[in-house]
């Protein structure tokens, strides 16, 4: 009979309770702020404006949401990269839009709220806890002796 392999020889993912506190915010900051970025902004103030909603645009934004927020649950490291990319592009495109046009109070809302969820997510995916915590699979073990 073949030898099984070990569960130590297994890449298994971490299990929620694994996490660290900056770690799960991080991943929960995040998935939030992509919900209210397709729901409140894609949805609300795309059809309110033009009367559509732009499905492809939404579809690829909820693929990108559903790969960057599966994968930061799954605890790879690389994930929590895209993730902090993401965010920071999402930031920065509120940022432009909240600036160079005149929207009404309810619309600045949104789009605050939303960037305060990816900001949050940048600022706990970023701290020590989080940061070791996806990095534990990538450093080389040192062998004991």
């Amino acid at each position: 009979m073949p030898d099984l392999p070990d569960d130590s020889d297994l890449d298994l993912p971490p299990e929620w309770q694994d996490f660290p506190a900056d770690a799960k915010y991080g991943v929960l900051f995040c998935a939030a702020g992509w919900m209210c970025h397709l729901l409140l902004f894609g949805v609300y103030i795309f059809h309110k404006y033009t009367g559509q909603i732009p499905q492809n645009e939404l579809l690829k934004h909820l693929v990108l949401a559903g790969v960057i927020c599966f994968f930061l649950y799954r605890g790879k490291p690389w994930a929590r990269w895209f993730a902090l990319m993401g965010n920071t592009i999402v930031i920065l495109y509120y940022l432009a839009w909240g600036v160079g046009i005149n929207w009404q109070t309810l619309d600045l809302v949104v789009m605050a709220i939303t960037s305060l969820l990816f900001i949050l997510s940048t600022v706990f995916l970023f701290k020590k806890e989080a940061r070791q915590f996806f990095k534990r699979k990538t450093e080389p073990e040192s062998n004991a002796r």
